[in-house]
């Protein structure tokens, strides 16, 4: 998910290095790495998100691969969290060095576990480069979804290899499509406004665009949800 900084490209920059020098940043977590001069931080909760996915997995596991040990199941659970975070962190790396590469300035991406932030300042500045910067993160998702589901097919579809393969290649084709949704604060939101921007020539307009068709979609899930809940409690 991108997070724009409004303000003006020439605006002037603290001296010195940019990366903050501390490993442990407040409201941001553990700094894992510095890519292209750019802090990547993974913030705590990004480790309890990983618990509750492995500790989701582990039953379906025991279910699909019956002759697997506890210990073995637990640690392709666990696998799975953590490649689930992985292609969190390449999602948000692919706004990253979009944004690089059109000489927009990058101050942190975040890993929350759930979501990740890549923090842009100044906004882009035309449609174009909005819609190549939004666009960045999902295709990444669904790169790697279609090269694990590739990778997979000489493994078979009951071993180790090939099962872990499967289900990291379905969240990421599915991380892909949720985040290509057309509203806001989702990155095909963004989409939308660029689009929307660049055929009315208004940023304001565009995202505008983006944050109605956020809330019909938000409306959306919110009547299938309810919707899902009346059924499934008239069926007991």
């Amino acid at each position: 998910m991108v997070s724009e900084q409004p303000g003006p490209a020439s605006a002037p920059q603290p001296s010195g290095d940019r990366t903050p020098s501390r490993a442990w940043l407040a409201g941001r977590g553990l700094r894992v790495a510095v890519l292209r001069g750019v802090p990547v931080y993974v913030s705590p909760v990004a480790a309890l998100f990983a618990v509750i996915v492995a500790a989701s997995a582990t039953p379906g596991y025991r279910d699909r691969l019956p002759n697997l040990s506890d210990t073995a199941i637990q640690g392709l659970a666990v696998s799975l969290a953590i490649l689930f975070l992985v292609s969190l962190l390449l999602h948000e790396l692919g706004h990253c060095f979009t944004a690089l590469a059109m000489s927009l300035k990058v101050d942190a991406v975040t890993l929350y576990g759930f979501a990740g932030f890549t923090e842009i300042r100044p906004e882009p500045p035309t449609p174009f480069r909005e819609f190549l910067v939004a666009v960045s993160g999902p295709v990444v998702n669904l790169l790697l979804g279609a090269f694990a589901l590739g990778l997979r097919l000489p493994f078979g579809e009951h071993g180790v290899a090939g099962t872990l393969l499967f289900d990291i290649g379905r969240v990421n084709i599915a991380l892909g499509i949720l985040n290509l949704l057309p509203g806001l604060p989702l990155d095909g939101g963004r989409v939308t406004s660029s689009v929307v921007w660049g055929a009315t020539r208004s940023r304001l307009k565009g995202t505008q665009a983006g944050a109605v068709v956020g809330l019909i979609i938000a409306g959306a899930f919110v009547i299938v949800g309810l919707a899902s809940a009346n059924s499934g409690g008239a069926k007991q």
